[in-house]
């Protein structure tokens, strides 16, 4: 279930800005790695500690492939690196400088992504409060 909640939002950019209502997810708590863990032991013929020492492997193996410039092809997904970079006017500016930002991405896979799609979830309002828009300084 995804709960959701109704708010109103100021908004000071595009065609029409103004106060517009929207809604937004209601956060909940993330699974920490040891609930993660034990429940995939509970699924399957592995230990916790079993399914934690592949989980550390899996992330040293993930850093080291990206921080070589190569993507991960999971059966959840693909993980490749993305970078934010600073457009120039001249090939000559081109440098390590204008690399701002190197991050890792997720792409979930098709049936992942199906998991999440609108129709398959159950989407839910918790409350009907309306939360006032912050104002820009």
């Amino acid at each position: 279930m995804i709960w959701l909640r109704k708010i109103k939002k100021l908004i000071t950019t595009g065609y029409n800005p103004g106060e517009k209502y929207m809604a937004q997810i209601v956060r909940t708590p993330n699974m920490s790695q040891d609930e993660l863990e034990q429940r995939i032991a509970n699924s399957t013929s592995m230990t916790a500690g079993d399914v934690s020492n592949a989980l550390k492997a899996f992330a040293y193996e993930l850093g080291m492939s990206v921080a070589n410039g190569r993507g991960v092809v999971t059966s959840v997904g693909t993980y490749q690196v993305q970078l934010k970079v600073k457009a120039v006017t001249t090939l000559e500016e081109v440098t390590t400088d204008t690399v701002e930002k190197i991050n890792i991405r997720f792409y979930p896979n098709k049936s992942l992504q199906k998991a999440y799609e609108k129709a398959g979830n159950h989407l839910s309002f918790v409350e009907t409060t309306i939360e006032e828009p912050v104002p820009v300084p």
